[in-house]
Order: structure tokens, then C-alpha cells, then sequence
């Protein structure tokens, strides 16, 4: 059954339309609800609502290539911080300064020898984190409800791309210039993999857009 109002589908067995919560009688005429009955129905919907449909997400993953490539550089950027970034020195019990490629969670330990803050490395990874984690809600457009709204701005799916932006520079920044430039020329497994991720995010953001557009 469809709503006359609003043209969404009605599932068998409901009175009421769950998009613009107008209840049906039996002769299928919509009937407006009194305020209090939509405050009820709203709240009743709202709980039975989940937060995000996995069915429906995964169904678009199987769909929808792109998606698949935001998924892949959201995990890529997730998981960088974790890898090697730089080679550091580390005091051990039996051994003192020996050389180890360290992740930037390992390299803002207590053990670790460094020019650099580890305020600066620890929080610079939190932030490629949390970047991650944008890019996996934005594959996941349309399957988030509470967020909906702010994900159907266009803007929204390259903020991702300015939290990496300032999480690198404040990285570098504090690495000093010549150490930056040593990392650029030759970087580590940690850097490469965070902007592959960021790279193939943008790419299938933008081909999502335009395909989106010439809807």
C-alpha cells in the first residue's frame, strides 16, 4: 500500500505512514493525526528505528563500487597510525638506543627518545583515527538516519580530508623541516598507507558526486 500524502510504501499491517506519520482508514483515505497522536507515533518510530542500517549498507556495498573504495580508505587511514611512521630511538633494560621503526602510538610512549613532543605524535594519530572514522560513516551515506542531515551536504564528506591535512602538518611541523623533508622523500609504511587512504577516499568521493549529479 502507498500513502496517498507523501508516496512512501506502507507496510502491511500499519495504520499510519512512518515518512509523514498520517494514519489510513479502511477505505485507504488519509486522515490527519491529532498533535498528540503524532507525538506518540514519532517516539514510537524513533525506537523501533535503528541507528544505522547495516542491512541496508551492506546491500549498497554490494552495489556500489565507490563505496567500497571510501570503506577502503577510511580502514587504510584508520589503521596508518598503527604502522611504521619513522625510525626512533628506544631505551630498553639491556639495551640502550637501539634503532626501532616505531608507530606513532609507540613513538609517543614514555620509552621513546625523541625531539618531538608526545603530545604532538599521540595526538596526531588520534586525529588520522577519528578521520578514519568519518570516511566510514560518509561510505555509509544514506544508512545513517541521525546523521542524514548532515551528510546530504556536499562539503561534508571532505572534512575527513582537513583533519588529515592538520593532523600531517602539525606532525611535520613539530618534525622540523629538514626531518619532514628526510620522511617526504623517503616516507615510511605508516605515511604511504595514510595517503593512499586519503587518496582513494577523495577519488571516490568525487565520482560519487558527479554520479549523483547526472541523477
Amino acid at each position: 500500500m502507498v500513502c496517498k500524502q507523501c508516496g512512501k510504501e506502507i507496510l502491511e499491517g500499519k495504520s499510519f505512514c512512518d515518512e509523514c506519520l498520517l494514519t489510513l482508514e479502511q477505505e485507504n483515505e488519509v486522515v490527519v493525526l491529532s498533535k498528540e497522536t503524532i507525538k506518540k507515533n514519532m517516539k514510537k518510530a524513533s525506537r523501533n528505528k535503528a541507528v544505522v542500517d547495516l542491512t541496508g549498507y551492506v546491500k549498497a556495498l554490494t552495489n556500489e563500487r565507490l563505496r567500497i573504495v571510501m570503506l577502503v580508505g577510511a580502514i587504510l587511514t584508520y589503521l596508518s597510525p598503527f604502522l611504521s611512521w619513522m625510525k626512533s630511538d628506544f631505551n630498553y633494560i639491556n639495551e640502550m638506543g637501539k634503532k626501532h621503526s616505531a608507530s606513532l602510538f609507540e613513538i609517543g610512549g614514555d620509552t621513546a627518545v625523541l625531539s618531538l613532543s608526545q603530545r604532538v605524535i599521540t595526538w596526531s594519530a588520534i586525529l588520522l583515527m577519528i578521520a578514519g572514522f568519518m570516511m566510514l560513516v560518509r561510505s555509509a551515506k544514506d544508512h545513517i538516519p541521525v546523521m542524514q542531515t548532515f551528510l546530504d551536504i556536499r562539503w561534508s564528506a571532505y572534512v575527513p580530508c582537513g583533519v588529515v591535512a592538520v593532523a600531517l602538518l602539525w606532525f611535520f611541523i613539530n618534525k622540523g623541516v629538514r626531518n619532514a623533508w628526510k620522511t617526504v622523500i623517503k616516507p615510511d609504511i605508516g605515511i604511504l598507507v595514510c595517503l593512499v587512504g586519503i587518496v582513494l577516499y577523495v577519488i571516490a568521493n568525487v565520482l560519487y558526486d558527479k554520479k549523483e549529479k547526472e541523477k
